[in-house]
């Protein structure tokens, strides 16, 4: 009988292993890149299981979205939520109706096992067939004592160490016949602790199915990295190299031109010096690559890492120019991988608790600020690697003004729309690098920072102040020659006055390293976007390019987006097909939005495209629909695609406006207004009108087939939105 049902277990909330299960279930966790879950789920419908039941308590909906209905993975999924936890056998009880014909499969979700489950089922004997393993240390296990024909004789659960009675041990698989349902107490209730045992007194067989491929336990961060070890190789052993090397837990290859750096640095955990990098990085242990090199190999090794599966960790500023980090941050993202970028200022304490500080609101809304970083260079600084800019790819403000370029970024939470800014080399003989830099950022939101960086500050500095409505956070130093860390938090009064004045100082700055990994560790295994990533390293990379261009034309430079224009109807709307054109809805009854289209539109943002509508709607000029409707359809817009604007033209032919298709009206007005650069954007249309309003604009249309536009010449043409989305996003992977 083949088994089609399964119970997956996922309520627990997983707390010995910490912050990693904070926010998600233990299931959730992800060993070799995928959430384990995800595996049984996967491993389960190659099996013919189509239909599984998940129990949820801890973090449930980060089951739900991700999973959804299980039409996805090709298997039906259904959720059962404990207001209290049930236990194991507990909430197969709570399910027992749906249970109660043909056998089924009970599955711990926190176990990572690549199982048959065909094979299993297939070969399960008595009422209850217990999938086992062999493990050496079985104090925090459940154990198994099994006969010689595999029957089992008695549970022992968690035994001291000496005192086991075996070493086989319960993988939390089961393979169970409906009638055992008869042996479930209402309520709590564990199968190892009290339904096998009460089975085994009333003469039940059970049986134990050894287990043919290896079971990973996750129950404690220790089982979950030997289950899944992160091995590392690490490029580049100088300074920088160094200390990354000596934090990760496992370093499998350290690379390095000089050989004698590359061994002092591989010798003390044991890893293989190699002096070509592209050995490190194929090495088939490596789930991690940092790369901590001259700032022209960052992105080439990068590059490789990616393309072979690896996680990678990489110096700032993570490339020499934006165009080269672009198609990294696409292909990070495209793969599942995480991108951590080397902002490590963000992990020091001052500047980790003026975050916290700002988040909470203790200084109100963010009016402006300030910071100074520099230092007095050192003797034949002019000779180094630093100085060529064919190595360095710029001066000062790469080097150390990417720091505060980041820094204003991440406490605002806001995008710079301007800048303006002035280079200068006054003392070293780097030209044409910089050896000062002063900019001015004018963010989205309104604020504006003053940023200054020097490689003739000769003291080493580094402060940097946040003024709000009701206060301001200065930090000052970065430890060591920098001086000591603070923070100084100032509140002012309701009523003005003398402000009130908090002061802390932090011991431990160089904790910044640890943290950092620490946190790219938590998104490798939690399947997060890491706090400092490619797209972060872009967008300052931008940023500076917009400096350089500022002071070289001695003017503000405002920062440009690309966009991703969509016509409404035939596009995100279904409409009626008429013999040029689709007719759009004209009442809210008619109103339907094609489904799957917010994942195309979704992956377009991510690669960080604006997304506006650009719609004709001449029923409004004619009578036929008012302006509340059209609100209305696109209130329900907007809830259902994330759109960054809408450009409506209500007008008809006879009107002639500047703002109707094929005409480029709307668009130029979003260009201005959203600051698009319209040679990198593209129009998604399916008329001839949407094709003339793109090429006047200058923009790259790309039509929707549809009957009525089939006699249109045009160069690209899709079958949908989502084919629309990945010719994008293929164009650019090529770029």
């Amino acid at each position: 009988m083949t088994v089609r049902k399964a119970l997956i277990l996922a309520a627990g909330s997983g707390s010995r292993l910490g912050r990693l299960t904070q926010d998600i279930p233990k299931p959730m966790l992800r060993v070799r890149n995928q959430p384990v879950l995800e595996t049984h789920v996967r491993r389960l419908a190659a099996a013919g299981v189509w239909n599984i039941w998940i129990n949820l308590h801890h973090a449930p909906a980060a089951i739900r979205d991700y999973f959804g209905d299980g039409s996805r993975f090709g298997v039906s999924i259904h959720y059962s939520e404990e207001e209290r936890l049930l236990g194991t056998a507990g909430a197969l009880h709570k399910l027992a109706s749906e249970f109660c014909s043909g056998l089924f499969f009970v599955v711990y979700g926190d176990n990572y096992i690549e199982l048959d489950y065909a094979g299993l089922g297939a070969g399960r004997r008595g009422l209850v067939t217990i999938l086992a393993h062999h493990r050496d240390y079985v104090a925090e296990s459940g154990v198994v004592e099994v006969a010689a024909d595999n029957r089992i004789l008695n549970f022992q659960e968690k035994p001291a160490p000496g005192e086991e009675r075996s070493h086989w041990v319960n993988a939390g698989v089961y393979v169970c016949q409906p009638a055992m349902l008869d042996y479930l107490p209402p309520g709590e209730s564990d199968f190892a602790r009290d339904i096998f045992p009460a089975m085994l007194r009333d003469g039940c067989e059970l049986y134990a199915s050894i287990s043919p491929v290896p079971v990973g336990p996750l129950d404690t961060p220790e089982m979950l990295a030997a289950t899944d070890p992160l091995w590392v190789a690490q490029i580049g052993a100088g300074k920088i190299g160094a200390r990354r090397a000596a934090l990760f837990p496992k370093v499998a290859a350290v690379a390095d031109i000089d050989m004698d750096r590359a061994q002092a640095v591989a010798g003390a955990g044991g890893a293989r010096a190699v002096s070509r990098w592209e050995e490190a990085v194929d090495d088939e242990r490596v789930r991690i690559v940092s790369v901590a090199t001259t700032n022209d190999l960052l992105a080439p090794v990068a590059q490789r890492a990616l393309e072979r599966g690896r996680h990678v960790l990489v110096e700032k500023p993570c490339a020499l120019h934006s165009r080269d980090l672009e198609p990294l941050a696409r292909l990070a993202q495209e793969r599942g991988l995480v991108y951590q970028a080397g902002f490590n200022y963000r992990f020091h304490p001052a500047v980790e608790r003026a975050k916290s500080l700002l988040s909470e609101g203790a200084i109100g809304r963010l009016l402006h600020g300030s910071a100074r970083h520099g230092h007095g260079g050192r003797l034949g600084l002019e000779k180094e690697w630093r100085s060529r800019p064919e190595v360095s790819g710029g001066g000062e403000l790469l080097d150390q003004g990417v720091h505060l370029i980041d820094l204003v970024r991440w406490f605002s939470g806001d995008e710079v729309a301007g800048v303006e800014a002035a280079l200068r080399t006054d003392f070293w003989p780097i030209q044409p690098l910089e050896d000062h830099a002063l900019a001015w950022l004018d963010l989205r939101g309104g604020a504006r920072f003053s940023l200054e960086v020097s490689l003739t500050q000769w003291k080493n500095l580094f402060t940097f102040e946040l003024v709000g409505e009701r206060g301001a956070i200065v930090i000052e130093g970065l430890g060591g020659s920098y001086g000591p860390e603070r923070l100084t938090l100032i509140r002012r009064p309701e009523r003005f006055g003398a402000p009130a004045i908090e002061m802390e100082t932090f011991d431990d700055p160089d904790r910044c390293w640890l943290a950092q990994w620490e946190a790219m560790e938590r998104a490798i295994r939690c399947g997060e976007t890491p706090n400092g990533s490619a797209s972060d390293s872009l967008a300052c990379l931008r940023v500076i390019e917009a400096c350089r261009q500022s002071s070289d034309e001695r003017r503000m430079v405002r920062m440009k987006r690309r966009a991703v224009f969509l016509d409404r109807d035939g596009v995100l709307v279904r409409a009626a097909p008429l013999k040029e054109y689709a007719h759009g809805p004209l009442t809210l009854a008619d109103f339907s939005i094609f489904p799957g289209v917010a994942e195309p539109v979704a992956r377009l943002r991510e690669a960080g495209f604006l997304i506006v509508l650009a719609t004709n709607q001449p029923g409004i000029a004619r009578g036929q629909m008012s302006w509340e409707t059209l609100n209305e359809m696109h209130g329900y817009l907007r809830a259902a695609v994330p759109l960054d604007g809408i450009e409506v033209c209500p007008h008809g032919d006879a009107d002639a406006c500047a703002c109707r298709k094929p005409k480029p009206g709307m668009l130029l007005t979003a260009a201005d207004r959203l600051d698009i650069d319209l040679a990198a954007s593209y129009f998604i249309g399916d008329t001839a009108r949407d094709v003339g309003a793109a090429l006047a604009a200058g923009v790259t249309p790309i039509l929707i087939d549809w009957p009525y536009n089939r006699d249109l010449d045009v160069r690209y043409r899709v079958k949908d939105l989502a084919d629309a989305a990945e010719l994008i996003l293929l164009s650019l992977r090529r770029t």
